[in-house]
């Protein structure tokens, strides 16, 4: 059985706007075949999302890359400051992990 995670995140705003549908997003693009597969959903001001990462996404043996991680992190980040109408993206990102999240 492969790991299951979730993103919780809390947005102190309401929020108006959904980022554009990205069909070859790297993290939720439902058309590209190496995505990630996320579905972002909003209810109540709180955005989460359950996954499942699999062998594409491993780093160490039967554990998630840390790209993967750091990727999915960036994505929730970008999706909240987009959502309020900030056209940014990240300059630097940087995770410093304290357990690597198993595959299995």
């Amino acid at each position: 059985m492969l790991s299951v995670a979730m993103i919780f995140l809390w947005l102190n705003y309401e929020m108006k706007r959904q980022i554009p549908y990205h069909g070859w997003c790297f993290v939720c693009g439902n058309e590209n075949p190496h995505s990630i597969g996320l579905t972002w959903f909003l209810e109540d001001g709180i955005l989460t999302s359950e996954f499942i990462l699999n062998e594409s996404q491993q780093g160490p043996p039967n554990h998630a890359h840390g790209g993967a991680s750091a990727a999915i992190l960036d994505e929730a980040m970008g999706l909240v400051v987009w959502a309020a109408g900030h056209k940014v993206a990240a300059g630097n990102l940087e995770i410093n992990n304290q357990k690597s999240l198993p595959l299995t």
